[in-house]
């Protein structure tokens, strides 16, 4: 019995297969286009201390290994007996550029003791030495990390920090803003040892005759409140600081997205300013901005109430806020005065070509030249 039927079922069947076949090709397509991003890993870290350093002068430390180009370096540069709070310059013989994050001092000691927050995004990779010139200071040391898995564009999201001479020491709380983050904890302990927080791991810890000093990571997969507590043995004082950085899987982070003012009249103006981290462009609507300033403002000039919306963007998704302008349109702009040209004759009254004397009082509305001259006072 023939099957009238097979050449409409084999044609049928003949696309399921070629659907597949192009199903299959595109998904392995997206696998391939679309690598898995690294989790964020501690790689090294060391320190260097020079003992006592009279004057200026410079702390170097040098990672043992080579570092990976991309990855994320931070500095805790530590000064004892400096003349300010704040004082030195950073450089890599990488060339790697680093951006400041924070300055805390001891406040515990008659001398100024102060630690330096430092830390360089996508860095270039190699041997690398960190170098940090202190204008003036007495003892001095440097701690330095390297971390992987780091977002490459202005990473850092929170920080904090605290001092004390008390034998419990708390980072301060930060909040981060992203699911994926690493968290990074730096101590300079004078005359002290510690033990960090559970949770914390260290990276590396320093002990030496007049000041220890080390960091440790905990790297958190949820948005939360997080701080380190160092416990240490009674000293003259420490430092601690706590630092977040977005990982390089998240979206970009939008700090702040304002208007000033937020209401304007008619042809008035407002400027519109943003914070944003982890992101390689910015845009701005209604508008046509489009920028790669993470930080940055721009002058609007609405003729009506607009809602701006900035969204930010990077290779794993975008990130948006909005920020409203009111414009009072009841309000009219006020017109520009126009003042007539003077119609007066630069001449003075005093040479007797105004027609009116001081005891004239027969006119109380007399004009010279069209301008309204005021009538003179009784005589008494």
């Amino acid at each position: 019995m023939k099957d009238n039927g097979w050449p409409l079922r084999r044609s049928v069947f003949r696309r399921y297969l070629y659907l597949t076949f192009f199903a299959f090709s595109v998904f392995c397509f997206v696998l391939q286009a679309t690598p898995a991003q690294a989790a964020i890993a501690f790689v090294q870290a060391t320190s260097s201390v020079q003992s006592y350093l009279d004057g200026a002068g410079t702390t170097t430390a040098t990672f043992g290994s080579s570092t990976t180009a991309g990855d994320l370096i931070i500095v805790s540069a530590y000064g004892s007996g400096v003349s300010t709070y704040s004082t030195g310059t950073i450089s890599d013989t990488a060339g790697n550029t680093f951006t400041f994050v924070t300055s805390t001092n001891c406040g515990c000691q008659a001398a100024y003791d102060v630690d330096n927050i430092y830390y360089a995004a996508n860095i270039r990779g190699g041997s690398d030495a960190v170098k940090f010139h202190w204008n003036n200071t007495n003892w001095n040391a440097m701690e330095i990390d390297e971390y992987s898995g780091i977002a490459t564009m202005s990473p850092l999201d929170q920080f904090n920090a605290s001092s004390s001479i008390n034998t419990t020491l708390s980072t301060g709380n930060i909040t981060t803003t992203q699911a994926n983050e690493l968290l990074y904890s730096g101590i300079i302990a004078i005359n002290a040892s510690t033990t960090v927080a559970s949770g914390w791991n260290w990276s590396h810890r320093y002990f030496g005759s007049q000041f220890s000093l080390g960091a440790a990571f905990n790297a958190v997969s949820s948005v939360g409140s997080y701080s380190n507590t160092f416990s240490l043995l009674p000293g003259y004082g420490s430092i601690a600081t706590i630092l977040s950085f977005d990982a390089a899987n998240n979206p970009p982070t939008v700090s702040s997205f304002i208007a000033s003012p937020n209401a304007i009249v008619t042809n008035g103006t407002s400027t519109l300013s943003w914070a944003v981290s982890n992101a390689s462009s910015v845009a701005i609507t209604p508008g046509n901005l489009s920028t790669s300033t993470l930080i940055g403002f721009d002058t609007v000039n609405p003729t009506s109430t607009t809602t701006y919306t900035l969204t930010a963007t990077n290779a794993n998704g975008t990130s948006t806020a909005t920020t409203t302008v009111l414009v009072d349109n009841s309000i009219p702009t006020p017109p520009r005065a126009s003042l007539p040209p003077p119609s007066v004759p630069l001449e003075s009254p005093s040479l007797g070509r105004h027609p009116l004397t001081l005891g004239d009082r027969a006119s109380q509305d007399t004009t010279y030249s069209g301008v309204p001259v005021p009538a003179p006072l009784p005589r008494r």
